[in-house]
């Protein structure tokens, strides 16, 4: 799943979601905070254009792809295998 990774920005440059939130020049601000704490279902280009404006970054640097966790499952005789895999080990 994409994030937003605005709370991550404001902290490296030293500024607060308060400052944001009127540099933005939003109204809303409960919705405001769901959008940058990752907590809304749906984001307007308007709003993320006025964040990348506020922050002068373009767009794709306010989003993050969580890195994928290779998996390193294994059974209880030592085997690797993949989540999911269906493969049923037994008690002896």
């Amino acid at each position: 799943m994409v994030r937003l990774r605005v709370t991550e920005i404001l902290e490296e440059r030293g500024k607060t979601e308060d400052w944001l939130f009127r540099q933005t020049g939003m109204t809303d601000y409960r919705s405001f905070r769901k959008l940058i704490h990752n907590e809304s279902s749906r984001i307007r280009f308007e709003a993320i254009a006025k964040i990348c404006a506020a922050l002068d970054v373009p767009a794709g640097e306010l989003f993050r792809r969580p890195a994928r966790v290779k998996s390193d499952h294994r059974c209880p005789a030592g085997h690797r295998f993949q989540r999911n895999c269906g493969v049923v080990f037994r008690e002896r």
